[in-house]
């Protein structure tokens, strides 16, 4: 069963740790990896040339998804235990 502290703990670890391979690879090769992200992300504006990674930039992009990862993680496992607990039909 999941609990809810540790699933929003680990999803948000696990976001953080994709935000900083996400931006490794846009600072080694910004128009490539833009170019990667439009094919995920229908109609994602690319802006040309692509504008240089900041540390202010990185860092709350950085808070924001590890933030978001633990809400959704916790959401997740709380609402998991609601359900898996109501009886069985």
């Amino acid at each position: 069963m999941f609990r809810p502290h540790p699933t929003g703990l680990a999803l948000a670890i696990t976001l953080a740790i994709l935000w900083v391979v996400c931006s490794l690879l846009y600072a080694v090769a910004p128009v490539t990896w833009l170019s990667f992200a439009a094919t995920l992300f229908h109609g994602f504006q690319m802006i040309s040339p692509p504008p240089p990674m900041t540390l202010t930039g990185f860092l709350l992009g950085f808070f924001a998804l590890a933030v978001a990862g633990y809400v959704g993680g916790w959401l997740f496992a709380s609402l998991y235990r609601a359900i898996d607990r109501s009886p069985s039909a």
